[in-house]
């Protein structure tokens, strides 16, 4: 159909979960007018289908607008978090948030990842909160997030000197 069409549709293709809306969605992504693609990550970002976390992964890595790229982190940790209808193992999840950190992500999309990695609470989403604690731009909230992760087992050596020179007491973790 027409661009205004396929622009109007969008949204119900993202509430939707099947294989039909998917292949819509996808192909959206890709057509030659900028406003059908733009209409496409919008969808795609209000997805509650967890097949299509790998595309919204996908357009937060690849999307040369800050504005969709800000869509697709914020949508892949929606449905990474808090949809209901969602349940992806705890390695999978923690994949995903992984590849989002390795998208070219602003300072506030990187802490929205960071907080939302205290969702998982397992070891290795402990490291990897620990191993950003280095990261200007999210030092304070990784250090936050890594004291309520695990607050009973750090050891002072696990955690950086700038952690520990901005004020932190070993006294706080027990």
């Amino acid at each position: 159909g027409s661009p205004e069409v396929r622009i109007a549709l969008l949204p119900v293709c993202g509430g939707m979960v099947d294989e039909r809306s998917r292949r819509i969605l996808r192909q959206s992504l890709t057509n030659q007018d900028a406003r059908v693609r733009a209409a496409a990550a919008q969808a795609l970002s209000d997805t509650t289908d967890p097949e299509l976390l790998p595309d919204l992964l996908k357009l937060a890595r690849e999307a040369t607008s800050e504005d969709l790229r800000r869509l697709a982190v914020r949508g892949s940790v929606r449905l990474l978090t808090q949809d209901e209808g969602v349940k992806l193992p705890s390695a999978e999840r923690l994949e995903a948030f992984k590849n989002l950190l390795a998208a070219p992500l602003q300072a506030a999309e990187k802490r929205i990842v960071v907080a939302s990695l205290g969702t998982i609470t397992d070891r290795a989403a402990l490291d990897l909160t620990l191993s950003l604690i280095d990261d200007p731009a999210v030092h304070k909230e990784a250090a936050q997030d890594a004291q309520l992760q695990t607050p009973h087992h750090f050891k002072k050596t696990q955690l950086t000197d700038q952690f520990w020179d901005e004020g932190a007491n070993f006294g706080d973790f027990n």
